[in-house]
Formats: structure tokens, C-alpha cells, sequence
């Protein structure tokens, strides 16, 4: 500086230009979408001139939240729907960046329809269900059956259906604040046709002493509404089929009556089932035995046939047992390298009979059959020799 004088002077001064502090969020994306209410922020912040004081972090507007020099903060109890996140850099010159990401919590309702036990037998059953959304609230329900048109039942969780006897479809859905919608669906049957038995056995006049006893039904049947009079015994079921095996004989010559009562899955009860039979006059002819080689083992895998089409095969011991009704039967011994026996038996009421049988191999009855044949050979020889002894005398 020069005055008017000419005399110049030369005055300096310092200063620093501050430059703001850089700022990046890393996570979440903008734009991004969460089925969660919470979400972490993340981001990365540096001042190359008075550093980073501090940061703070903000979510829709609201306060200011101190973190000191933490990049990440976790943002929890998310209302679903939009949101803004901002993160505030703050220098040792008190100079400030802010930035700002969006993100929407958005997930769909989840529904769960009621188990339904069994058909109906109204037509007009309850269907119930649940159902909730984990970032908002479900605003309202709609059903719909078959294929007829939804109907809103506000935030009911039940509803009465009107239908006929048949398989139908019940559809629920749920809506949650956003729209987002959830749909499931039952299949339900209404039943009111009471069931009926269609067939029964034995119903015959020779009926044996302990004979199984079997039901079938025209449906599956609520097994626990079952019940059975006029004997004893212990049932079990395959499908639509009952079965009563006896705990004892029954009376021998003796009629029986059998009514059997339920209801089915859907609780119509069924008219009573009655009917009868007769038992044997008679008591059954037990025929057993033992088969051994000629050598006294036993003969395990030898078929014994009976005349009235029955058979049996040998044991490891060698044995067989038949019971059968009194009468003359036929019984056939086969087993391959074994001669075949034949055993004729007249059977009695009540009879048991047991027999052991050993059976030739055939090799052996092959060198039976050649000690006959030399056997024979050997007479013939002799009764030759005398014969020309007898005609040499009469010649002298």
C-alpha cells in the first residue's frame, strides 16, 4: 500500500478455506424394499481438514440422534410403509453434510385357515381361520366359494358358508394397510347321507366255530361310534371295513344274531344293521404228521395235497396240520427226489389223527426195484434147473 507521501507498506493475512465433510451411505439402497421392521444403516463419513466431530442420524424428519463416530445404526419398529433415513456428518469446524436414503417396509399378511376335522353334515358350516401382518394389521377379509365372487367380511374371522351335499372350496384372503394380500384355501364336504352296510359275512348255516367276522360300510365310518352285539371279540379297520376276530368258539349247532349301530365323519347315524347265521353241527378232524427220509431226518419243503384242493408244505421239523370237516379225504406226499405216498383218511367229528410217514429216495427205490428184479431172476433160475432135473429123470 503506497500513500500520497510515495511511502508503501506491506500488511499479510492467514485464512483457511473449510471444505465441508465428505459423506456416502453404503446400505440400505435407495428405493429398497423390507418385508422387516428393521433396518440397519450404514455409511462412511472423513474430513481431511478438521476431521469428523461427530455424526447424527435421523429417520422421517424426525429429532436429530447423536451416534458420536459409529457408521452403522439400527432403526427398529418400523411402521410399514415409506421412510427416508438421513445421516448428518458434523466437522471440527462445525461445518455439516447431510445425505438421505428411502427405503419401504412392505410384507405381505400371512393367513392360516382352521383345520377342518371331517365333513359337515349341515349345509351351512363355520370355516374359521387367522390371520396378521408382521409390519402393519390386516384392514379387512374376503371369501369367496367356489367359484362364485368375493365377498369383504370386514376383519370377521369366521364365516358361515350355504352350500349343498358335495365337496366345496372355501377362499379366504387378507388385505393389510398397503394392499399387499394374502389367499388361502380349504376344501370342506357336506355330507347328510347316513351310511349303510353293504355287505357282512359269514351268513351261511355252517358257519365255523370261530369264523371272522367282516363289515364293510358304503363310507368311512367314525370308528369310535361303532358298536357291535351278539359276540366278542377285537375289531379293527381298513377303511370302510370292519373286521371282528372272535376272543373264543362259539357254540357248536347254535344261531347267532349281529346288529351293528354308528354314525360316520360327519355324525349321520346309520339304521341298525341286523343279520345272522348258524354254526357247525359238527366238530372240525385235525390231520397232522411228520414226513422223514429213510434215514430218519425230518423233510423240510414236501407238499402235502389234500383231495379237497387244500395243501400244505413241510416245516423245518417236517410236519403238516390240516383241520377239516368230517369226511374221507386223500392226501398226496410229493417232494422231488422222494417217492410220492398216498395216504387215504375217513375223518370223524372231532377227530385228531397224527401220522409219520418216511419217504424212499428215488435212487433207492431204483436199487430196491433192481435187488426184485435179480431176486426174481434168481428163482426163475432155480425153478428152470429144476424143471430139467425133473424132465431128466423121467427120460432115465
Amino acid at each position: 500500500m503506497t500513500d500520497n507521501g510515495g511511502l508503501t507498506d506491506i500488511a499479510t493475512v492467514n485464512f483457511t478455506v473449510a471444505i465441508a465433510p465428505v459423506l456416502h451411505i453404503l446400505s440400505p439402497s435407495a428405493d429398497a424394499l423390507y418385508a422387516t421392521t428393521s433396518v440397519m444403516l450404514q455409511w462412511q463419513g472423513w474430513d481431511n481438514q478438521s476431521g469428523i466431530a461427530r455424526y447424527e442420524v435421523q429417520v422421517d424428519g424426525g429429532d436429530w440422534l447423536p451416534v458420536g463416530y459409529n457408521t452403522t445404526h439400527l432403526f427398529d419398529a418400523l411402521s410399514e410403509g415409506a421412510h427416508t433415513f438421513r445421516v448428518k456428518a458434523v466437522d471440527n469446524f462445525t461445518l455439516e453434510t447431510v445425505v438421505q436414503v428411502g427405503i419401504t417396509v412392505s410384507g405381505d399378511p400371512w393367513l392360516i385357515i382352521d383345520a377342518i376335522d371331517g365333513p359337515f353334515n349341515t349345509t351351512q358350516p363355520w370355516i374359521s381361520w387367522t390371520g396378521g401382518d408382521n409390519q402393519s394389521s390386516v384392514v379387512r377379509y374376503e371369501i369367496r366359494v367356489d367359484s362364485g365372487s368375493w365377498i369383504s367380511v370386514g376383519t370377521n374371522t369366521s364365516y358361515q358358508a350355504s352350500v349343498g351335499e358335495g365337496t366345496h372350496i372355501l377362499h379366504v384372503r387378507a388385505f393389510d394397510v398397503l394392499g399387499n394380500n394374502a389367499t388361502r384355501q380349504v376344501a370342506f364336504t357336506v355330507d347328510l347321507t347316513a351310511p349303510t352296510v353293504i355287505s357282512h359275512s359269514p351268513s351261511t348255516g355252517d358257519t365255523p366255530l370261530r369264523p371272522t367276522i367282516i363289515v364293510v360300510f358304503s363310507e368311512l365310518m367314525d370308528t369310535s361310534s361303532v358298536e357291535v352285539t351278539g359276540v366278542n371279540g377285537t375289531i379293527s379297520w381298513e377303511g370302510n371295513t370292519m373286521t371282528i376276530q372272535l376272543t373264543g368258539d362259539l357254540a357248536l349247532d347254535t344261531g347267532y344274531s349281529i346288529t351293528v349301530n354308528g354314525r360316520d365323519l360327519a355324525g349321520n347315524a346309520m339304521a341298525p344293521h341286523v343279520w345272522g347265521f348258524s354254526t357247525i353241527d359238527y366238530f372240525m378232524a385235525e390231520f397232522s404228521g411228520q414226513l422223514l427220509d429213510d434215514q430218519g431226518h425230518s423233510i423240510q419243503g414236501a407238499v402235502v395235497s389234500c383231495s379237497n384242493g387244500e395243501s400244505r408244505t413241510t416245516n423245518s421239523t417236517g410236519h403238516f396240520f390240516f383241520s377239516l370237516e368230517p369226511g374221507h379225504y386223500s392226501f398226496n406226499l410229493t417232494k422231488d427226489g422222494y417217492v410220492t405216498q398216498v395216504i387215504d383218511e375217513e375223518l370223524e367229528s372231532g377227530e385228531i389223527v397224527r401220522v409219520v410217514r418216511t419217504l424212499d429216495t428215488v435212487a433207492a427205490a431204483g436199487d430196491d426195484m433192481l435187488l426184485i428184479i435179480a431176486a426174481i431172476v434168481i428163482v426163475c433160475a432155480a425153478a428152470g434147473a429144476v424143471v430139467f432135473l425133473v424132465l431128466r429123470k423121467r427120460r432115465a
